[in-house]
C-alpha cells in the first residue's frame, strides 16, 4: 500500500473493519490496493489518482470525486449512494452488479466502463462520456441525461423505457435485433430516424 494519508487510512480501516469517514484526500496516489468490503462515508477526493485498485463489495456514501482518475479500477458488487463525480475519469472502470443511487456526474469520462447488470436510480449525468461502455442487462430508473455521449454503447437487454435520451448522442448503440430496448425511450427526431433506418424503415 502506498505510504500516504489515503494508504494509511485504508490499512487502518481494513484492520479495524471500521469505515473511512469525515475526511478529505488531496493529490493522493493509490496503487494496486485490494480493499474489498471497505466503507467510505462523507469523504472527498480531490485530484487523486488510483491505479489498479480493487474496491469490490465496498460502500461509498456521500462521497465526492473531483478531478480524480480511477480508470480501470474495479468497483464491482458495490453500493454507491449520494456520490458526485466532477471532471473525473473512469475509463474502463468496472461497476458490474453494483447499485448506484442518487449519483451526479458532470464533465466526466466513463468510456469503455463496464456497468453490466448494475442498478442505477435517481441519478443525473451531464456532459459525460460513455463511449463504447457496456450498460447491458442493467436497470435504469429516474435518470436525467444532458449532453452525454453514448456512441457505440452496449445497452443489450437494458430497457430504456421512460428514459429521455433526446439531449444525448446515440451513434451506433448496441441493442438486440428487434430493438426492444429502445421501446418507450424518449428521443429527438434525428435519433428516431437513425433507429428507424437501422430497422429498414425508409423515411420519405
Amino acid at each position: 500500500m502506498t505510504n500516504n494519508l489515503l494508504g494509511i487510512s485504508i490499512d487502518r480501516a481494513l484492520v479495524s473493519e471500521e469505515p473511512i469517514e469525515n475526511i478529505s484526500f488531496t493529490d493522493e496516489i493509490l496503487e494496486n490496493a485490494d480493499t474489498v468490503n471497505l466503507s467510505f462515508h462523507n469523504v472527498e477526493f480531490e485530484r487523486c489518482r488510483f491505479f489498479g485498485c480493487i474496491f469490490e463489495k465496498s460502500s461509498f456514501r456521500k462521497v465526492l470525486f473531483r478531478n480524480c482518475d480511477f480508470s480501470n479500477c474495479d468497483f464491482s458488487d458495490s453500493y454507491i449512494r449520494d456520490v458526485t463525480f466532477k471532471n473525473s475519469k473512469g475509463v474502463g472502470t468496472k461497476f458490474v452488479k453494483s447499485r448506484l443511487i442518487n449519483i451526479k456526474a458532470e464533465d466526466s469520462n466513463f468510456s469503455y466502463a463496464n456497468l453490466g447488470s448494475t442498478k442505477i436510480e435517481k441519478s443525473s449525468f451531464s456532459s459525460t462520456l460513455f463511449t463504447s461502455a457496456s450498460i447491458s442487462e442493467a436497470s435504469l430508473k429516474s435518470l436525467t441525461l444532458t449532453d452525454c455521449i453514448f456512441d457505440s454503447t452496449d445497452f443489450f437487454k437494458t430497457p430504456l423505457k421512460g428514459i429521455d435520451l433526446s439531449a444525448c448522442s446515440l451513434e451506433n448503440i448496441l441493442v438486440s435485433e428487434n430493438f426492444r430496448e429502445v421501446e418507450g425511450a424518449k428521443m429527438n427526431l434525428y435519433q428516431a430516424a437513425a433507429i428507424a433506418s437501422r430497422l429498414g424503415v425508409i423515411i420519405v
